[in-house]
């Protein structure tokens, strides 16, 4: 698997954003499976395991943000997991391109 094009995703969906600084906006959520943290506080155990969600292509997953998008505005992606950054990879190129929109 190319790390660059591909993603282990749990799930996508719009929601209203429930803390920090957009608390209450409606943002796009883009769940990554896997997670070496550990945090005590975790939200999202199930995230957890190293193959936890499923393989996504980055082709798919900019055609579920586009199509969020059509059915209701969002301007924010929130990028969350497990840990994203474990798929650093495919995320920056996905950033970038989500931030061009």
């Amino acid at each position: 698997m190319n790390r660059a094009d591909r993603a282990r995703i749990v799930e996508v969906f719009s929601s209203f954003q429930g803390e920090g600084l957009y608390l209450g906006t409606r943002q796009i959520f883009v769940r990554f499976g896997g997670c070496n943290l550990r945090c005590s506080y975790c939200d999202e155990p199930d995230t957890i395991p190293p193959g936890s969600g499923e393989v996504w292509s980055a082709h798919r997953l900019k055609a579920r943000i586009r199509s969020l998008n059509r059915s209701s505005e969002h301007r924010w992606i929130s990028w969350t997991g497990g840990e994203p950054l474990l798929q650093a990879a495919f995320l920056k190129p996905m950033m970038a391109w989500a931030r061009s929109r």
